[in-house]
């Protein structure tokens, strides 16, 4: 008699399973989630509930939710591998890479006679986590386990080749890159393998041609036409090349700026009596190469707001005292009080304001930081240098796509510390206490680390500091845009290919953008401490004259 209950709550158990399932397929993620709820109240580790649940809380946008739901569907049942790719799938929305990877990984332990692409597909995931972790062998690892399981995925041939570059073994990815266009001519992902590793090998003048095909075949295809845009920039193609880079906007990476605004955009007609907002897009390092353009918006329009990053909004509050300055995110109801008629980001600018290299003789440095700060700065250097010159120096990038090959390490600036002659300050932002003593006690150099200055915070405080050397030694990082912002001398230290980022151009020593800086460029195949070798004369040379 007791059994016709129990049988009658799995019938009712089932149906509503069921009608849940039905809601979640056709889109009536409401019902479907109302009705999970009541399931889950009464059947608290129901797995189908949970599983159903996080499938309509992920096609909601609730990534968070959605991940409570589904890890607790997999702590339930283990072996259930389309809850794990499903979990998966949120974990990388929410950017948990090394979580995504376990769950990918029970996938794939759960599925042993799946096909052979489908078990390649989740290793080639696997192994797109660890690139995301900055694990490049373990990535490379997974792509080559992904082709062993499917010798014709495609995917896997790409990946492993764009990792074969960055390793500099170029012979290995030139032979996937052949496999992969032979597979699929017209691929983007292997037609941008293909356009880095003839700039590898230094035959440049292929690479615009090869990207410009690939457009052609693939026209939508947004990363294609970026970085289409930026070869072109960086070989003095203003007209096509600043055209060609609104392709950033449609970039997963959203600038705060874009689509904010409902006012046409300035294309360079005459500014008089009207009010143009200028918002600023990337990074620090790109606000202030771009800001170099502001000055010619100062004289040329009575009314101008700038809505840039917090760090550097005192910077440029006091660079341009006549233009209104504020912040992101929390600036709307200061542009709705300014009432701007047109917009532009700084990158707009350019195809108005640096349309050719005769252009980038307006260039100046604007940036002043606090003389008080300066000033401050400068006295207690003095006091360490005691006589000597003083010189700021910085060794790495904190580009998460090129950080290795930007960067090197504070011993390859040997030859630069180790003078008598310089009184050596650390401008490297972040904690390197540890580096910097290593470093001191390897070359028998006595390096400055001033506690007072921390560039992540404090920007204005850290232009002060720039502002107070003598000379700036730098990779390519934050620092040599305030130097040169600032008008600073400095010597940047360019990587020879990966790393090098267009606005520095080819073979150029001079930077148009900044007049104080020069380009100390690596030689390809050459180490950083043979690139500071080859260049200590330079600075020799300024500590003599």
């Amino acid at each position: 008699m007791t059994a016709a209950p129990a049988a009658s709550k799995r019938i009712a158990l089932g149906e509503s399973l069921v009608q849940a399932l039905q809601h979640q397929q056709a889109g009536r993620l409401d019902q479907a989630r109302a009705l999970c709820r009541a399931i889950l109240a009464a059947h608290p580790n129901t797995v189908d509930a949970l599983h159903i649940l996080g499938v309509v809380e992920t096609r909601a946008g609730h990534f968070d939710v959605a991940a409570q739901a589904l890890r607790k569907a997999v702590q339930q049942k283990p072996d259930l591998p389309e809850a794990q790719i499903n979990l998966a799938f949120v974990l990388g929305e929410l950017g948990q890479w090394s979580d995504r990877a376990k769950a990918l990984k029970s996938a794939l332990a759960a599925m042993p006679m799946a096909g052979a692409s489908r078990r390649a597909d989740l290793m080639h995931d696997i192994g797109k986590c660890f690139e995301q972790l900055g694990r490049p062998a373990d990535a490379a690892a997974w792509f080559e386990n992904a082709q062993k399981a499917d010798p014709t995925h495609l995917s896997a041939k790409v990946s492993l080749a764009a990792v074969r570059l960055t390793q500099g073994r170029l012979d290995e990815a030139a032979a996937l890159i052949d496999a992969a266009l032979a597979a699929a001519p017209d691929d983007p992902r292997a037609l941008a393998n293909l356009a880095i590793l003839r700039d590898l090998q230094g035959r440049l003048d292929e690479v615009v041609p090869i990207l410009a095909r690939s457009l052609a075949a693939n026209p939508d295809h947004v990363e294609t036409g970026y970085h289409l845009a930026l070869a072109r920039l960086a070989r003095g193609d203003f007209a096509n090349g600043w055209r060609d880079h609104l392709w950033r906007f449609k970039r997963a990476v959203a600038e705060p700026g874009y689509g904010r605004f409902d006012l046409p955009f300035w294309t360079g007609e005459p500014l008089a009596g009207r009010r143009l907002l200028v918002w600023t897009e990337q990074g620090p390092g790109d606000e202030l190469l771009l800001g170099t353009m502001l000055p010619h918006l100062d004289q040329a329009a009575a009314h101008v707001m700038l809505v840039c990053s917090p760090r550097l909004q005192p910077l440029f509050a006091r660079a341009f005292p006549a233009f209104t300055v504020a912040a992101f995110p929390a600036c709307d109801d200061a542009v709705a009080r300014f009432a701007p008629d047109l917009q532009a980001s700084l990158s707009h600018l350019g195809a108005a304001l640096r349309p050719a290299w005769g252009a980038f003789a307006a260039s100046r440095p604007y940036l002043k930081a606090d003389p008080a700060r300066v000033s401050a700065l400068r006295d207690r250097y003095q006091v360490k240098a005691q006589g000597r010159r003083i010189v700021g120096v910085s060794w790495r990038s904190a580009n998460p796509s090129a950080a290795d090959h930007k960067s090197m390490t504070l011993t390859d600036l040997a030859p630069f510390l180790t003078r008598p002659d310089l009184c050596v300050v650390s401008l490297q932002y972040g904690d390197v206490k540890r580096e910097v003593a290593q470093a001191a006690r390897a070359v028998k150099a006595d390096i400055v680390i001033d506690p007072e200055i921390d560039a992540l915070r404090d920007m204005d405080g850290f232009a002060a500091q720039v502002a107070a050397m003598d000379r700036v030694i730098s990779v390519s990082n934050t620092t040599v845009h305030v130097a040169g912002a600032l008008g600073v001398p400095c010597r940047v230290l360019v990587p020879a290919a990966y790393g090098r980022i267009w606005y520095w151009f080819l073979d150029r020593a001079d930077c148009p953008w900044y007049p104080s800086l020069g380009l100390i460029r690596q030689a390809r195949g050459e180490r950083w401490a043979d690139t500071v070798a080859r260049t200590a004369g330079d600075l020799a040379a300024w500590v003599t004259a």
